[in-house]
């Protein structure tokens, strides 16, 4: 499964979360796993953060990624800072993903999702591996 298709699912993950319904998309939202960002609040445009997760399947690779609703209404996902990253035998993981205060995204159905401004809204960090299991976690800037 190529980058775009786990960042078209991510972006449904964040849409969903944002009370918004796409048709076929709840597995995305899978039980056990688990994401959380370091540092998470106070953030800055171009900062470096250390996520991580678990409870996905052991050496899956996932997509991370910065998301938030874009003006066009719909989950909207940073694909220029995502980052791909493989889980370990217990199916955690760690990496580092650089946030923009603002940017344009990749929407749920692969198409521009508009632009997102994290000082405007809520904002999350994504993980999103090819078997559709996600977990998202808020982020803010200020």
């Amino acid at each position: 499964m190529g980058s775009n298709t786990r960042l078209r699912k991510a972006a449904a993950v964040v849409a969903i979360g944002a009370g918004m319904t796409l048709a076929g998309m709840a597995p995305a939202m899978a039980a056990a796993a688990t994401v959380s960002a370091d540092p998470n609040t106070g953030l800055a445009p171009g900062q470096t953060i250390t996520v991580s997760g678990s409870g996905f399947a052991a050496g899956s690779t996932l997509r991370v990624a910065e998301c938030g609703v874009g003006d066009a209404g719909l989950g909207s996902c940073n694909a220029a800072d995502a980052s791909q990253v493989t889980t370990d035998g217990n199916g955690a993981f760690t990496t580092q993903l650089t946030l923009r205060m603002t940017f344009d995204g990749v929407d749920g159905n692969g198409n521009p999702g508009g632009a997102v401004d994290c000082s405007k809204e809520e904002c999350f960090v994504v993980a999103v591996d090819t078997e559709s299991t996600a977990a998202t976690t808020p982020i803010s800037f200020g």
